[in-house]
């Protein structure tokens, strides 16, 4: 038995070390689809290139290790085509990324409806038999998922320029970073046409070429796993992939003045950045003698010497297609006409007495809010002079905002032209005030009619106290103050929604549609407009005109859910103008509603190619009868 037992255990010596060999292998192997899962799968590029990164340092077969080195490089492109701001240096004059096209495309396939759940089903729905056409219109028109897909695997590309001659004596000085993401037709497409490229000394040990280029210099490039780094300063490309293997730390994005420019990019798919300050300083420099003088003037103006930055985004965002420019001063700047122009931001009181189911409101902040305003003035008196007019301009109204409603429109006094519901609410510091010099203002017209004067008149409307103003060739004006606010109506229907509105307590600011979109303006907007396609529709419906209703009826039901804003945002060092689209129409539903009157138009238009093709053909062999019988004729 002795020998037994030690021959047992020097094999169980020798076999331990291979199944240990063997556990370790399994394991690692286990770590590289880790990392390729959390990759493909859960999309934590961050967290699989360091998974990837550890498989690398584990006891895998060599050509193991290479799947896994080249999955972490690919998830570190990446991270870097995520904001490539990290890979520009941080002197950059101008810089502009767009980053995943496909995605913006994609959201807007399915804002428009046009994204089925199956596109197999979809084309299982075809007709089954023979139409005889060229071309087939569908009854509902979709985008493939698959070409979605396709086009969102586009990561995108980014250009950062440090030099700009504006003279145009040298070529502008940058790099150009574009990332083919998961798109293996024009990774395939780069790698092919590189071997071919001009060779030069590596960067950063990676595949490098270097040509001649007529008005741009020496071109130099880099192909890493997922990137092509180009530029025309081969600097610029060794700083841009020595930032992307952690070489180099500084980037534009790292620029600590920079911070809250990126932040407020979020995830739209175009932005550009442009340093005013620094574009200011090279066209100092370089003005010629010429120009000098009108540059001095210009930064008198302008104060062009603070000016910090400026940006431009654009994207879809919750649903919305939007666009949004900034332009930034510094902290004391002294900008003449950026002062002179500059506006409150709306406190949106006046919104308050907008009904819920306005068509569009038009807003703009005029003056601060003085409370010692209302304070020291006699509330019984009622003096109005000349100079209060500019006084109630630039000094009484905090704000002010038209609106228009839905509804049967007034008429003339001749009834030949219609009035829209639109009515004016104007928030002031003084009320008594601005109510006493629109009383005076509105009177005189009234007493101007060569058959006598017609004096205001007073009436209840919804419980509260409304007076009336006739105007010649238009007719009654109607007035009602509410609280802090004046309200002055074109039509009776228009003023009983903001008498309404204030006794419902329901307005413009909880409406499903309109609400949202006044919410997502900057709270420093001091001019705003806030639109719903689908009720200008009804409006223009109602004004009675038969051409306009009959394009109105339709585009009422399609743009029922269609909103838009623009807004205008004037901070003391920041100017941001911002406009969006939400809701909007589906284009299926479209389709639906005009497919018959399409189908019938093809129809017919196919109908008459037939039956000119048919007597055609009869012309044709008319001839052909005639031909014949007459060369009979002639053989005998």
């Amino acid at each position: 038995m002795k020998p037994r037992l030690a021959i047992s255990f020097v094999l169980m010596l020798v076999a331990s070390p291979l199944t240990l060999a063997h556990a370790s292998a399994e394991r690692s192997e286990a770590m590289l689809h880790r990392a390729y899962f959390t990759e493909h799968v859960l999309h934590d590029h961050v967290a699989a290139r360091s998974i990837y990164s550890q498989a690398v340092q584990s006891d895998l077969a060599e050509d193991l290790k290479l799947v896994a080195r080249i999955g972490a490089d690919r998830c570190r492109d990446r991270i870097a085509a995520a904001d490539f701001s990290t890979l520009m240096p941080p002197d950059t004059l101008v810089y502009a990324e767009l980053r995943r096209p496909g995605e913006l495309i994609a959201a807007l396939s399915d804002m428009l409806g046009m994204t089925p759940e199956s596109m197999r089903a979809l084309l299982d729905r075809r007709p089954d038999a023979a139409a005889g056409t060229m071309m087939n219109i569908p009854h509902e028109i979709a985008i493939s998922p698959t070409l979605l897909d396709a086009l969102t695997s586009f990561g995108g590309a980014a250009v950062g320029l440090t030099e700009i001659d504006f003279e145009g004596h040298r070529p502008p000085r940058g790099v150009l970073v574009i990332h083919h993401g998961d798109v293996q037709l024009i990774k395939g497409l780069i790698e092919t046409a590189f071997q071919f490229a001009p060779t030069a000394e590596k960067i950063v040990g990676m595949p490098t070429f270097h040509s001649p280029v007529p008005d741009l210099g020496g071109v130099t490039g880099v192909l890493t796993e997922g990137l092509l780094i180009v530029g025309n300063d081969r600097n610029l490309v060794e700083s841009a992939a020595g930032r992307l293997v952690g070489k180099i730390d500084d980037s534009l994005r790292s620029r600590e003045d920079l911070q809250d420019v990126f932040a407020e990019r979020g995830d739209r798919t175009f932005f550009a950045f442009g340093d005013l300050n620094g574009i200011y300083k090279v066209v100092k420099q370089n003005v010629s003698e010429h120009d000098r003088d009108d540059l001095v003037v210009a930064n008198s103006f302008l104060d062009l010497e603070n000016l910090r930055w400026a940006t431009l985004s654009f994207g879809a965002n919750q649903g919305a297609v939007g666009l949004t420019a900034r332009v930034c001063y510094a902290d004391d700047h002294r900008s003449i006409v950026y002062n002179m122009m500059r506006l409150p931001p709306m406190s949106r009181d006046s919104l308050r007495y907008v009904p819920a189911d306005a068509g569009a409101v038009l807003g703009i902040g005029l003056n601060p809010a003085l409370a010692h305003i209302a304070a020291g003035r006699a509330d019984d008196s009622t003096d109005v002079t000349g100079f209060d007019i500019p006084r109630e301009i630039f000094g009484n109204i905090r704000e002010l905002c038209a609106f228009v409603i839905p509804g049967p429109a007034g008429k003339t006094i001749d009834g030949h032209d219609p009035i829209p519901n639109a009515a004016l609410v104007i928030a002031s510091n003084d009320v008594k005030r601005s109510r006493a010099l629109w009383n005076e203002m509105l009177r005189i017209p009234g007493l101007t009619i060569e058959s006598g004067p017609v004096e205001p008149k007073e009436f209840k409307l919804e419980g509260q106290n409304v007076t009336s103003y006739f105007i010649p060739e238009l007719g009654n004006v109607y007035v009602a103050e509410l609280d802090n606010c004046l309200s002055i109506g074109l039509t009776r229907r228009a003023i009983q929604g903001v008498l309404k509105t204030k006794n419902n307590e329901k307005s413009i600011l909880d409406d499903e549609s309109m609400g949202k979109a006044l919410a997502r303006l900057p709270d420093s907007a001091g001019i705003i407009v806030v639109g719903h396609v689908g009720r200008l529709a009804e409006v223009g419906a109602d004004m009675g005109e038969p051409e306009l209703a009959a394009v109105s009826g339709p585009a009422s039901k399609l743009c029922r859910n269609t909103t838009f804003w623009l807004g205008v945002g004037q901070s003391r060092t920041q100017l941001t103008l911002t406009g969006a689209l939400m809701g909007l129409p589906n284009v299926n539903e479209a389709l639906a509603m005009f497919g018959p009157m399409i189908h019938r138009h093809h129809g017919a238009s196919h109908s008459r190619s037939h039956s000119a093709s048919d007597h055609a053909i009869s012309l044709e062999h008319d001839h052909v009868n005639k031909s014949t019988t007459g060369a009979r004729a002639v053989a005998k």
